[in-house]
């Protein structure tokens, strides 16, 4: 085989296994603990997770009325916590928030445009629904920042330094 075919198949192989281990820029991690009517709060993301891009967290299946608090984290935590499951270490912002008559709650974000690709932040919320002894937990939810070029890879001078999540009304 010509080497410079032998070159554009291999950079076309590791450009394939790149892809194919990519991760999905939100992946629920740990379930959540039910609320009084037996189930759990739905927590899911929409967007690309990229460097500057505008995402959105929604919460659905929630305590309608509830107060609820977004819990964010470096690091997954995974431990026993109020009856369930806290997923996030709780070292990054948490933010409040009143869930709607419908059970939902949305929050947009940006991605700072400096994060790193393949940098994680877990997120959960924790809705109390006014009762001291009374909480329900979202699914803790991974988000992955993502490569802003495919190619990125292949180029290591292309690196991003790391930001902090900034959430708006």
């Amino acid at each position: 085989m010509h080497p410079t075919r032998f070159a554009t198949l291999a950079l076309c192989l590791l450009s394939l296994c790149l892809a194919a281990s990519a991760q999905k820029p939100f992946v629920e991690t740990t379930p959540g603990t039910p609320g009084p009517d037996g189930t759990p709060p739905q927590l899911s993301g929409i967007g690309s997770a990229k460097p500057g891009s505008m995402n959105e967290l929604k919460l659905s299946c929630a305590s309608a009325g509830g107060s609820a608090f977004l819990i964010t984290g470096a690091t997954e935590l995974a431990a026993p916590f109020a009856g369930g499951v806290l997923g996030p270490a709780p070292d990054h912002d948490v933010w409040g928030g009143v869930v709607n008559g419908d059970g939902k709650l949305s929050k947009t974000f940006r991605m700072p445009p400096s994060s790193v690709t393949g940098t994680q932040v877990w997120v959960q919320y924790w809705i109390g629904s006014g009762q001291v002894s009374e909480w329900e937990a979202s699914n803790t939810t991974a988000i992955t920042v993502q490569d802003p070029m495919p190619t990125s890879a292949l180029f290591p001078e292309a690196r991003y330094s790391a930001g902090s999540l900034s959430f708006q009304n």
